[in-house]
């Protein structure tokens, strides 16, 4: 228990530092910061993780059980996508505590209930134990926003009155398109979870099948959401890319920085 508590906090740590990297390149387009990173965390990572730590990867995903559900996991993985995708846009159209937290709530929301419609109802305390920490879970979230849209409106408090009223017009016609997309985009990304409950149990099998540990079935499951998943943003923002001139490309001081 102990163990597990510790890699999920030094996880946490590590999610939480991946977009330090924006604070120097502010100035960039969309396309090109996140591109690279979604680049890193969707293929090269996985990938490379997956080979050298997993034994036996072509047997695991050669298996007729697992054969069988990989369709489905392709599927909603790439609804997920499509999900961060639609994230990435809200937060252009209502800001970033605002997004984050419809977002998030969507997803913590319904992508834990969805593992109970695939594999059924745990016994009734142990449900009546999850919805009571979800509760907490959503409770912060709700917290963290409205910390976050108060610091917003301080922030836009300090511009003269002229450059505010501008800026209002702008945001009240595109504040319910950014809501919609928003909670539609946290729905759609709960794709993960039910990838996740769908193929954990055959995954599961196989890798213990090969003489792996079983937190590699951890990894087993996310390799085939990550590069699906990775296919819909690849997709999307070589399209972005394919829109601007080539002389157009991170023409900031900070491009040193930067592989792109």
């Amino acid at each position: 228990m102990l163990v597990g508590i510790f890699w999920a906090l030094l996880a946490g740590l590590m999610l939480g530092l991946y977009a330090i990297p924006g604070k120097y390149t502010k100035d960039f387009k969309e396309e090109n910061t996140w591109g690279l990173f979604f680049m890193l965390t969707m293929f090269v990572v996985p990938i490379l993780a997956t080979l050298a730590i997993m034994k036996g990867v072509g047997n695991i995903y050669g298996t007729p059980e697992v054969r069988a559900i990989l369709p489905q996991m392709v599927v909603t993985s790439m609804l997920w996508g499509i999900g961060v995708m639609m994230w990435g846009k809200a937060i252009h159209h209502i800001g970033v505590s605002l997004g984050f937290s419809l977002f998030i709530g969507t997803v913590i929301l319904v992508g834990s209930l969805l593992p109970f419609i695939v594999d059924g109802l745990p016994a009734m305390r142990v449900f009546a134990t999850i919805m009571v920490g979800l509760l907490f879970v959503l409770a912060g979230i709700f917290a963290n926003g409205t910390a976050g849209m108060t610091r917003e409106r301080d922030e836009a408090a300090t511009k003269d009155a002229a450059a505010a009223k501008s800026d209002d017009e702008p945001g009240k016609k595109s504040m319910a398109a950014g809501i919609a997309i928003a909670v539609t985009g946290g729905l759609l990304a709960t794709g993960f979870s039910f990838a996740n409950a769908v193929g954990r149990p055959p995954l599961h099998e196989a890798s213990m099948a090969q003489g792996n540990p079983e937190w590699v079935t951890a990894l087993a499951v996310m390799f085939p959401i990550f590069l699906s998943g990775g296919v819909i943003m690849a997709g999307y923002f070589a399209w972005q890319l394919s829109q601007r001139s080539p002389g157009d490309r991170s023409r900031q001081p900070a491009s040193a920085k930067t592989l792109y």
